[in-house]
């Protein structure tokens, strides 16, 4: 019987880990169909998936996703296979609020394969930290919904070769720090350089590999980053004025501007806030 370990249940999405049994025979089932919106990593090992005609050799270097209906069927080399899976379900009124918010549309089919990004890679690790740690619900649910984004507008395009192994270690590494430190000092006046200094790369190359890990440009990460703090800051009864600078804006105009830009209110009137302060 196979074994699933279950890392984090949420009514949004559920985070598992599906293995084989060590040294017991498998059955390969005559055919499978899904019954919920799910994404799959292989972390170990490798299986055959068909659907139809069609037929891969689903290894870490590729992603199966999958809709409710999607008929396929599973086959390995070895009668005790060693493929180790990781999932993430998804609950679908929230795969269809993902697609509604997120700009990306219904996916074509009930089943996909799909190349393993950088992007991709990135956040798979990233989930999977917030999996083991068991802890971090919030990150995980958020992080499950950037991974089905991502799939959705993947679409037809140029897509940069995966980095090997290491180099990808390196990277992910250097993004994680930088975006720790706009997290914890987002008041701080970060530039490309000093953001590049800070990794030890190029400004320039930092840039491209932030953005094809994150999804977004260092500037406007900051930049959402001082957002959501500015409105932590408001909720709590700071004045705007105050809330400005200290979420690291210069100006009280651009900031006025920027906020009612993202949360489609000024930030004397944002919700939960009375007669604002300072302005």
């Amino acid at each position: 019987m196979n074994h699933v370990s279950t890392y984090i249940r949420t009514p949004l999405v559920t985070v598992s880990r599906f293995e084989h049994p060590g040294g017991e025979a498998h059955v390969d089932p005559q055919e499978e169909a899904a019954s919920e919106y799910s994404v799959n990593f292989v972390e170990r090992g490798s299986y055959f998936l068909q659907v139809g005609r069609r037929r891969w050799e689903m290894s870490a270097t590729l992603v199966f996703v999958t809709r409710p209906g999607a008929v396929f069927r599973c086959r390995h080399r070895d009668e005790t296979p060693t493929d180790v899976s990781f999932s993430v379900c998804y609950d679908a009124a929230f795969v269809r609020d993902v697609w509604r918010h997120g700009g990306a549309g219904r996916a074509a089919s009930p089943l996909n394969v799909a190349p393993l990004t950088n992007r991709l890679a990135y956040l798979q690790m990233r989930l999977r930290r917030a999996a083991d740690s068991r802890e971090e619900v919030l990150a995980a649910e958020t992080l499950a919904g950037e991974l089905l984004l991502a799939l959705s507008q993947g679409g037809p395009g140029k897509v940069n070769r995966p980095y090997q192994a290491r180099l990808f270690a390196w990277y992910a590494e250097r993004v994680e720090a930088a975006r720790a430190l706009m997290d914890s000092q987002y008041a701080s006046p970060h530039s490309l350089s000093s953001l590049a200094r800070f990794t030890g790369m190029s400004p320039f190359h930092f840039s491209r590999v932030f953005r094809e890990l994150t999804g977004t440009p260092p500037h406007r990460y900051l930049l959402g980053v001082r957002m959501a703090r500015a409105a932590e800051r408001l909720r709590d009864g700071a004045g705007v004025t105050e809330t400005c600078f200290a979420a690291g804006f210069t100006n009280l105009s651009h900031f006025t501007r920027l906020f009612r830009r993202t949360f489609g209110a000024p930030p004397s009137r944002f919700p939960g806030k009375g007669t604002a302060r300072g302005e």
